[in-house]
């Protein structure tokens, strides 16, 4: 499939219409990435990604490739056009997969105990206009961590603490999980999903802060959806 661009027929804003929210609220995709269309649309980000995936398959047992389907690609890129937002639609890849063969206790995994799966797996980048699309598009190609933190709505502080530690400069950053206990009770910790500088947690919960507040201002369902996704799917 070759690349594909789609823009929206209206000018982009910044402020959802209803229409724009039914939009996103019933795209067929994972919660956080509603949540990143709307910090999209918002201006809170410049771009987001969305990640389709086929049906796994295992090669080594005769199983043919599967693909995703393309009446999804379409109804997600006028779901995307809808919001207000425009995209372009990546080339195919194939992502390899592990699955633990089932009633293993995890503590008694074994190598042999996983199996290897393949499936397709495609990449919308999304973003508020097609000049910060360009701009992701070349960032993505340069390799600018710089770039693609700041589109991203990274906080300044977490960008330079991941580019020293990229630079071997030694270790600057935490994940949520090592936060205190009581930063990860708070419901907008759930929104922390960059790495944090050690020196700055202050600035990553006030901008996982604002993230959590635009999205249940906009949209409470998508908002609550999030939250059950991240807690009980992801065990974050």
């Amino acid at each position: 499939m070759s690349i594909e661009k789609f823009s929206p027929k209206t000018e982009n804003k910044q402020e959802l219409t209803p229409e724009q929210i039914r939009a996103i609220e019933q795209m067929p995709v994972f919660p956080n990435e509603k949540v990143e269309l709307i910090l999209v649309k918002t201006g809170l980000k410049s771009v987001a990604e969305i990640e389709l995936f086929s049906d796994t398959w295992e090669g080594q047992k005769g199983e043919k490739p599967k693909k995703i389907s393309q009446d999804k690609i379409r109804e997600i890129a006028e779901d995307v056009k809808q919001a207000g937002l425009v995209a372009e639609v990546g080339e195919p890849e194939e992502d390899m997969v592990k699955r633990i063969k089932e009633n293993i206790p995890e503590e008694e995994i074994k190598p042999e105990d996983e199996i290897e799966q393949k499936r397709e797996k495609i990449r919308i980048s999304v973003a508020a206009d097609e000049n910060k699309l360009k701009k992701y598009l070349e960032a993505i190609k340069t390799g600018s961590d710089t770039d693609l933190g700041k589109l991203y709505g990274f906080p300044e502080s977490a960008i330079k603490a991941y580019q020293k530690e990229r630079e071997g400069k030694g270790s600057f950053l935490l994940s949520r999980s090592e936060l205190p206990d009581d930063k990860k009770a708070q419901e907008e910790s759930l929104f922390l999903t960059f790495m944090i500088a050690k020196d700055n947690p202050e600035e990553a919960m006030e901008t996982a802060r604002k993230w959590a507040q635009k999205v249940e201002e906009v949209n409470p369902s998508i908002y609550r959806e999030y939250i059950k996704w991240m807690r009980e799917v992801e065990n974050f």
